[in-house]
Formats: C-alpha cells, structure tokens, sequence
C-alpha cells in the first residue's frame, strides 16, 4: 500500500519512526518518551506488525500513585516486571 501524504501532514511524518516492543519494559518505555520528547510510542510485534501504542498517559496511568505505602525497592522491582503489553493503548481489530 502507498499512501501519499500531502501539505501538513507530509511535513509531519516520520518515515522511520521510533518502536517498542510490546515485551518492553515499563522503564524502557518510559525512558524513550522523556528523552526523545515524544507523547506516542508505536508498540509493533516481532513481524513488524502495530499492536498497539504507548502514550505519555499510558506512563503517567501505569506509575503508581505518591500514596503507595510499597518501598523504593518494591516499587522499582514490580515496574522492572512491567511490560508495555500490559498497559498500552491497544489497536482496534
């Protein structure tokens, strides 16, 4: 399929635009969103097909709240086990 993006949106979109897999981690997520300044992370799947996509929303939802009575160690060992396929947004079939 060729789609031929005109004005604006052709300025807009990336030909190679940055992925994650879905197996992920939490922290890996996190990380490419707030270094690269970006809110939308395509999620695509071991054949290069999109399953989902993680936001800065997904991040900020999945976080856990300051009111966690859980310890620094727990909370980064429970976040360490979280992956993307857990808390991202997820395609439409």
């Amino acid at each position: 399929m060729n789609i031929r993006y005109t004005g604006f949106i052709r300025e807009r979109v990336q030909k190679n635009p940055l992925t994650i897999s879905p197996d992920a981690s939490f922290y890996e997520a996190r990380s490419i969103i707030r270094e690269k300044g970006i809110h939308h992370l395509p999620v695509v799947d071991k054949s290069g097909h999109v399953v989902g996509i993680v936001t800065d929303s997904d991040i900020r939802e999945a976080a856990p709240s300051d009111a966690t009575t859980l310890s620094v160690h727990e909370l980064n060992y429970l976040l360490g086990k979280l992956k993307v396929s857990g808390f991202m947004t997820r395609r439409k079939s």
